[in-house]
């Protein structure tokens, strides 16, 4: 299950949303950083080496930090609710960035 995330206000979290990351992570969390925009169907998938069209958003735990990413299937079966060390996300596109 994914908690509806939409309302934190200031990272605090409702009981039924705590409850619910605890069921997805246990006690191994701290913060979470949801996304600010709602997911766009369409978006790619933000995994690297992935071309696929993202089909939900998933909740992942690097090191006790909750992310929300947009993943296709087969990312969101494979890494929503887990606890790791690593995510092996694609890097932000910097093409037209000026240094």
């Amino acid at each position: 299950m994914t908690p509806d995330l939409r309302h934190i206000v200031n990272h605090r979290l409702t009981w039924e949303q705590e409850d619910a990351l605890d069921a997805l992570f246990g006690r191994m969390w701290t913060i979470i950083f949801p996304k600010p925009e709602p997911f766009a169907p369409g978006s790619p998938c933000e995994f690297d080496l992935c071309d696929a069209v993202a089909s939900g958003r998933i909740l992942v735990n690097v090191w006790g930090t909750i992310t929300e990413h947009d993943a296709c299937d087969r990312h969101r079966a494979f890494f929503h609710g887990k606890n790791l060390d690593y995510l092996p996300l694609r890097l932000p596109d910097t093409a037209g960035a000026s240094s």
